[in-house]
C-alpha cells in the first residue's frame, strides 16, 4: 500500500464545530480545475441504493446493479437504462452501464430489466423508476478532514481518539464494537442546512501484512457540527480470521473520483492493527 500522506491536510479535530478558518486542500476551495467528476449509483439488495459522487453536468457516471434484487431472476441477462431530463437522452446497456451526464440535464432516471426464456422481471420502482438530481456545478473540494474517532469495546460508542495500534485479543474479537470514524469538511456541502453527504465519496484503504491494498467504502453516519461522518467497521476476516498479523489502513475522500484526500497518522504513516488472538485448530 503506497504513503498515504500526499495531501496536506489539518489534523486534531479543529473543526469539530466549524471549518470557515481551515485552509481548503485546493487553492481556492473549489474543484479542482478541469477535472471531470465521477460519480457511482450503487443498486443494493433490500431495495436500497447509494449514489458515491455528485451527478454533475459534463461528469461521468457508473452503475452498479446487484442482480439479487431480481430474486428469481437473478441468472437472467439485465438490461440497465438511464433517460435525461429535460432532454431525454437515453443510455443502456446490457452489461455494467455507465454514461455521461449531458451539460443540460437536471435530473436522470434509472430502471432495470431481467430477460430469459423463463423470467421477465423490471426493478422500476414500481413504474416511478429511481430518480436522481444533476448538479450544474460540481462540489467544492475537500476542505479539511480527521478528528479521528473509534469503538473498541462493548459500549459501541464513538470515543474521540484511536489507540496505535489497535491490539484484537480473544475478548475484544467476541465482544467488542470495533470501528474507526473520521470527519470531513466540505464547503458548501457539509456546512449548509441541507448537507450533502452522498456528494462525497469516503473510502479505507487496507492490507494484511505484506499483501496488497484493497479498498472499501465507509458508511456515512451522520452531520457532525459542520463535517460528514464515516465509518469503517472492522471486518469479519479481520476480527475472526487468524492469517494475519497486522494490518494497515487510512482513509481518503474526494469530491471528483479523482483527486483524493488521504488521511494517515500526522506522521505520514499508516494506521495498524495487530492480532493478540489464535483460533482452534
Amino acid at each position: 500500500m503506497r504513503a498515504l500522506s500526499l495531501v496536506p491536510v489539518v489534523f486534531g479535530g479543529f473543526c469539530a464545530a466549524a471549518c470557515t478558518a481551515a485552509p481548503p486542500v485546493a487553492e481556492s476551495g473549489s474543484a479542482v480545475s478541469g477535472t471531470v467528476v465521477h460519480a457511482r449509483l450503487d443498486f443494493q439488495v433490500g431495495w436500497t441504493s447509494v449514489q458515491r459522487g455528485a451527478l454533475a453536468r459534463g461528469g461521468h457516471v457508473d452503475v452498479s446493479y446487484n442482480a439479487a434484487r431480481m430474486v428469481d431472476c437473478s441468472t437472467a441477462t439485465i438490461f440497465s437504462y438511464a433517460r435525461f431530463s429535460p432532454g431525454g437522452e437515453q443510455f443502456s446497456s446490457d452489461e455494467a452501464l455507465s454514461f455521461d451526464v449531458p451539460a443540460d440535464a437536471d435530473s436522470v432516471a434509472l430502471w432495470f430489466h431481467a430477460v430469459s426464456p423463463t423470467c421477465d422481471r423490471w426493478d422500476s420502482n414500481y413504474g416511478h423508476n429511481w430518480n436522481f438530481p444533476v448538479v450544474a456545478t460540481p462540489p467544492s473540494a475537500v476542505g479539511w478532514a480527521g478528528d479521528w474517532g473509534s469503538s473498541t469495546n462493548r459500549a459501541c460508542e464513538h470515543t474521540a481518539g484511536v489507540p496505535e495500534p489497535i491490539t484484537i485479543d480473544e475478548y475484544m474479537r467476541e465482544r467488542s464494537c470495533i470501528f474507526i470514524d473520521a470527519d470531513v469538511w466540505v464547503p458548501g456541502t457539509t456546512d449548509v442546512s441541507t448537507p450533502h453527504p452522498e456528494w462525497i465519496q469516503a473510502q479505507v484503504e487496507w492490507a494484511k501484512d505484506a499483501q496488497a491494498a484493497t479498498d472499501t467504502w465507509l458508511d456515512y453516519q451522520g452531520i457532525v457540527g459542520h463535517n460528514a461522518r464515516f465509518r469503517w467497521s472492522v471486518p469479519y476476516e479481520v476480527r475472526n480470521i487468524a492469517d494475519w498479523n497486522s494490518v494497515r489502513y487510512a482513509f481518503r475522500f474526494t469530491t471528483d473520483g479523482t483527486n483524493w484526500t488521504h488521511i494517515a497518522q500526522p506522521s505520514g504513516d499508516d494506521w495498524t492493527i495487530v492480532r493478540a488472538f489464535t483460533l482452534p485448530q
